[in-house]
């Protein structure tokens, strides 16, 4: 927009100093001719002639001052031409490594949200297994402890059927009971 604005300055100024050129052309132009018209029309003293002609004079030379100015007004205006073509060639590569670095945000953006998703259901298999693994254990530690009541109740039935046991079916009967109640005590102990 500075640049744009430089360059509307520039050419407001070029037209300004091509009106001035012309301005100061024209008046020499008619100076020129109203001299020569006066020169053919009645001889003059010198004093007169040579003052017409010093006006002649300086007006020729803000006429070549005004041509200066505008040819440098005029290669300054190219040069800030220049410079905005430069710029808008520079805005246009900039638009699109920006139209390249969004896509890619977004790409990556999208690369994340399904990473994300992907974790949270990885998440939610974990928790799954982890539960039904508590829930394998505690089943394991039940059927250990009813395998051990089982090994002990068939360790007292054998020494019962063999003769060995030393009490009676009833004493045999409340250390089955007994043997229950522990397992049942230590499962409550382990659940707590």
């Amino acid at each position: 927009e500075k640049i744009n604005s430089q360059v509307s300055q520039h050419e407001m100024q070029l037209l300004s100093a091509k009106d001035q050129c012309q301005f100061a052309a024209d008046q020499a132009a008619h100076e020129l001719l109203r001299l020569q018209q006066m020169k053919a029309a009645a001889p003059q003293d010198a004093a007169a002639m040579a003052a017409e002609e010093e006006k002649v004079r300086l007006l020729r030379e803000q006429l070549a001052g005004r041509r200066e100015a505008l040819a440098r007004s005029q290669a300054d205006g190219h040069d800030l031409e220049m410079q905005k073509q430069d710029m808008n060639l520079e805005m246009t590569q900039l638009h699109k490594t920006s139209g390249n670095f969004t896509d890619k945000l977004k790409h990556s953006a999208e690369t994340d949200n399904l990473q994300y998703s992907t974790i949270e259901s990885l998440g939610g298999a974990i928790r799954k297994l982890e539960h039904e693994t508590e829930v394998l254990t505690v089943g394991l530690h039940e059927a250990e402890r009813i395998g051990e009541f089982l090994n002990k109740e068939h360790s007292l039935m054998r020494q019962q059927v063999e003769g060995v046991y030393q009490g009676s079916l009833r004493d045999w009967a409340a250390e089955v009971l007994r043997l229950k109640t522990a397992v049942e005590i230590q499962r409550y102990n382990d659940e707590s």
